[in-house]
């Protein structure tokens, strides 16, 4: 594409609008200049056009698996509370992690004290030094940690089992986020497409410029209580048609 192509006014139209100012002809300078911005104006509507339709399709198209489609499309409308749901789930389950491993810290203790009870007099049983009396508290003390042991084994294993069901979230939240991270991306994508239009925006500095002077309204959480927005997918459809996109 040649530079002309890129130009929203001609070199003929630049002559012609340098003509007419150096004359006085100030209606004809502002028909000329009216062209020309409107030119950028339709560009910058079928950009945003665009971008809207492809947005659209993208929150239309976000599916979860099976086990998670319906709850997501009722209960999670927009990217705001599918990251709050994935703040909620990790909270959760680190709520749910830390309360086992709590219950898990005084079993392990308590085996660890016994063990370092017994250990003693088990040294003297293999070295044949140990007394009757002491053998016979041994034994007393065995029978007592071997049937402790059971129960404190299934209570161990029932608790490691809640700390790995516990982290069953992230495959979950995991697919939220990668859809959301995808869908960011277009957005992104789009954007410095629309930015383009209005020229070369290759300097960073530039960039952060533009980037400080938008300020962001955020999603519509409540449509409720707003009376400027659809109220629903066949409404965005319907509004994009009509638009040619």
């Amino acid at each position: 594409m040649t530079d002309n192509e890129n130009s929203y006014i001609s070199l003929e139209q630049a002559k012609s609008l340098v003509s007419a100012l150096e004359q006085g002809q100030v209606a004809s300078a502002n028909e000329i200049i009216e062209q020309a911005s409107h030119k950028m104006q339709q560009d910058i509507f079928v950009g945003v056009g665009k971008l809207t339709r492809q947005l659209h399709d993208s929150l239309s198209n976000m599916s979860i698996d099976e086990r998670f489609s319906s709850f997501v499309s009722s209960s999670l409308p927009d990217a705001k509370e599918r990251l709050s749901y994935v703040v909620e789930m990790t909270s959760q389950a680190a709520n749910q992690t830390m309360d086992a491993v709590d219950e898990c810290i005084p079993l392990a203790q308590k085996h660890q004290a016994t063990v370092n009870e017994i250990l003693p007099s088990w040294e003297r049983l293999k070295d044949c030094k140990i007394k009757v009396d002491e053998f016979r508290m041994l034994c007393t003390t065995l029978d007592k940690y071997f049937s402790e042991s059971v129960n404190d084994a299934e209570q161990l294993n029932t608790k490691l089992n809640d700390i790995v069901l516990a982290q069953g979230y992230q495959d979950l939240t995991g697919q939220v986020l990668h859809k959301i991270t995808d869908l960011v991306k277009d957005v992104e994508e789009n954007l410095i497409g629309i930015l383009k239009l209005f020229g070369h925006y290759d300097d960073e500095q530039q960039l952060d410029r533009v980037d400080n002077c938008i300020e962001a309204e955020g999603p519509v959480v409540a449509k409720s209580k707003q009376h400027d927005v659809v109220s629903g997918q066949d409404d965005v459809d319907d509004l994009l048609s009509s638009l040619g996109f």
